[in-house]
């Protein structure tokens, strides 16, 4: 790896920053997917819902591409756990973290599961 002190120092910070993260959110809705594990089912991100029928289609957060929304479906490896997706996608956004925030992504992810757009490993 090369050494880098300014890419070194952001890995620090994000390590540091993710310790404070499991360590003092326990709500009910961090607990509840921290065991989840999405993966998008198509290529790209699924900002048009054309898969469902237009009656069960409703707005995304952050219209879907900008904000959180767009880098937590980008994010969506299937390797990390819909927890670790949020939190980095809020702290790379630098938007605040709350409860009920986190909770509106949770069921944006789970509404793209229901539409066949993501699926859970």
């Amino acid at each position: 790896m090369a050494d880098i002190p300014e890419i070194k120092e952001a890995i620090d910070s994000l390590a540091e920053f993710k310790g404070e993260f499991d360590n003092e959110n326990k709500t009910p809705w961090v607990e509840e997917v921290r065991n989840l594990v999405p993966r998008r089912t198509t290529v790209g991100i699924p900002f048009d819902l054309i898969k469902l029928p237009k009656e069960k289609r409703k707005a995304i957060p952050d219209g879907t591409l900008y904000g959180p929304m767009g880098t937590i479906l980008v994010d969506m490896d299937g390797k990390k756990n819909l927890a670790q997706i949020i939190y980095e996608a809020l702290w790379e956004t630098e938007k605040e973290l709350s409860e009920e925030l986190f909770k509106t992504y949770v069921e944006a992810v789970k509404y793209f599961a229901d539409a066949g757009y993501v699926e859970f490993i």
